[in-house]
């Protein structure tokens, strides 16, 4: 067994009370598979037989007919292919849970006049298990948070709507304080835990993860407050997603906890005075951070069309950012979709559906900049507010001589829903303080890398826990987030 020793760096401050405890910890044996490394082949075709079972959801019978493939002499491609479908039709149910009756049921006690023909209105993704339509599971939180005419016919209060009106009232109360000063600064606490459901425990040896903040242009100042157990690894601000890792023999069921601290720091960049003086148009532009990343940072054809139409006669690479911010915000309506884990094609659903949350509107904002020979790249962790915690995804291009300036599409489109056009241009070139960052690459291993499905492979915001013969999905185990405390800096 190899045995690492815990890296202190400069970047963080241990409470003095823990830096006795931290000792060292051994990883498991080097990987010679790491299952998460098969979602390359997410976007390949399946055989004939095993689609059609797919799409009308007879999902016993691709399992059959899977197995019956992977007994035979198949290229790796397609063997690759098949061993990860399986696992994606395995939980793909669990993400379309109700018909729509139960649907209808379930509207219709915050909404009692609600009539039938109108769900049709609300395009609700579904999928059929054995030929009958079973609807996504968070149907009433994508009406609730994309369709104001629905909202504000709620009699009954819901959680998401009241949370969305007091993060309207302090993200417009911030924005004016960085226009008016030129940032802001927050320190900002939050204790994260992670725990196995009972029902799925078991004696044996685990691996966990749980995000911890990265340093950055804003977010600076990281101390580790509290951990348990103290036994741990940290990561340093070179992982691409950057966590502490618990490894143990576990015999009793327990909570795995770590709190702590960061500054972020939002520094006002105006749009209108870029272009108004274009300095940018005297430099040449880098050529790193522009190419395809697969499984869904793809250059596919519908994303070519578009940019073609969305580019047409642009040459400054400040205005075609505009263009693409311009499209996704006015466009391309938000909506909580299924885990990432079960999707296809993220950038191809995105144009196709015209939707998406905070992560596919990211992606499909990155591959258009880095279609056209701009560097963009992807963010993610928290939104870390004084009520609220929750993931949320962003991006970041970069422009000469600027550096990387940071976009967030998605509180562009929450702008548009309140009528903000002021909030929808300020979310183009800035990001408020309410966050923290852990990860700023799509699809990275763990430093300490999983061998076992994640379940999330593309990304780090709720923790990971896998046991050494099999990986946990979401619904294995408990994720709680808290932010403690936020003061002003």
């Amino acid at each position: 067994m190899k045995t690492w020793e815990l890296r202190l760096y400069t970047n963080y401050t241990i409470n003095p009370a823990l830096s006795e405890i931290f000792v060292t910890m051994e990883l498991y044996k080097e990987r010679i598979m790491n299952q998460n490394h098969l979602f390359k082949y997410v976007n390949n075709p399946l055989p004939d037989d095993i689609k059609e079972a797919k799409d009308h959801g007879y999902f016993d019978k691709c399992q059959i007919l899977i197995d019956k493939y992977l007994e035979t002499s198949i290229d790796e491609a397609l063997r690759n292919t098949l061993i990860l479908q399986k696992e994606i039709i395995k939980r793909l149910p669990n993400e379309y849970t109700y018909t729509l009756n139960e649907v209808l049921d379930i509207i219709r006690e915050y909404v009692p006049d609600f009539k039938d023909e109108e769900f049709n209105d609300y395009d609700i993704d579904y999928i059929y298990i054995n030929d009958v339509k079973y609807y996504f599971n968070r149907f009433l939180e994508v009406m609730v948070n994309s369709f104001p005419e629905f909202t504000k016919r709620l009699k009954k209060p819901h959680p998401l709507a009241i949370h969305n009106m007091e993060e309207n009232s302090l993200l417009k109360d911030t924005m004016r304080i960085i226009k008016d000063k030129g940032s802001i600064s927050k320190r900002i606490t939050i204790r994260n835990t992670i725990k196995i459901k009972d029902e799925y425990f078991k004696e044996g040896d685990i691996l966990v993860h749980i995000p911890i903040p990265k340093s950055s242009d804003y977010i600076s100042d990281i101390t580790i407050d509290k951990i348990y157990p103290e036994i741990c690894y940290l990561d340093d601000d070179n992982a691409s997603q950057k966590t502490v890792c618990f490894k143990e023999h576990i015999k009793e069921n327990h909570e795995f906890m770590v709190e702590y601290s960061f500054t972020n720091t939002s520094r006002y960049v105006d749009f209108d005075e870029m272009m108004n003086n274009p300095v940018h148009l005297q430099y040449l532009q880098p050529h790193f951070n522009t190419d395809e990343e697969i499984p869904h940072l793809i250059f596919t054809d519908k994303l070519k069309e578009l940019s073609d139409k969305l580019t047409k006669d642009i040459n400054d690479p400040l205005l075609k950012v505009k263009a693409f911010y311009d499209y996704i915000t006015l466009n391309i309506r938000y909506s909580f979709m299924p885990s990432y884990f079960v999707l296809d094609n993220i950038i191809d659903y995105a144009i196709n559906k015209s939707k998406g949350d905070c992560g596919v509107k990211s992606l499909l904002f990155i591959a258009l900049c880095r279609l056209n020979g701009i560097p963009a790249i992807w963010q993610s962790g928290y939104t870390s507010e004084y009520n609220f915690c929750g993931g949320h995804d962003w991006a970041a291009f970069y422009l000469e001589p600027y550096g990387y300036i940071y976009t967030d599409v998605s509180y562009g489109v929450d702008a548009v829903r309140y009528n903000d056009e002021e909030r929808r241009i300020f979310y183009m070139t800035n990001l408020d303080p309410y966050r923290m960052l852990a990860n700023d690459r799509f699809y990275a291993d763990f430093s300490i890398a999983k061998e076992n499905f994640r379940a999330d492979p593309y990304d780090s915001q709720l923790g990971e826990i896998e046991y050494s013969d099999h990986g946990l999905d979401f619904m294995e185990y408990d994720r709680h987030k808290e932010v403690i405390k936020i003061e002003d800096i």
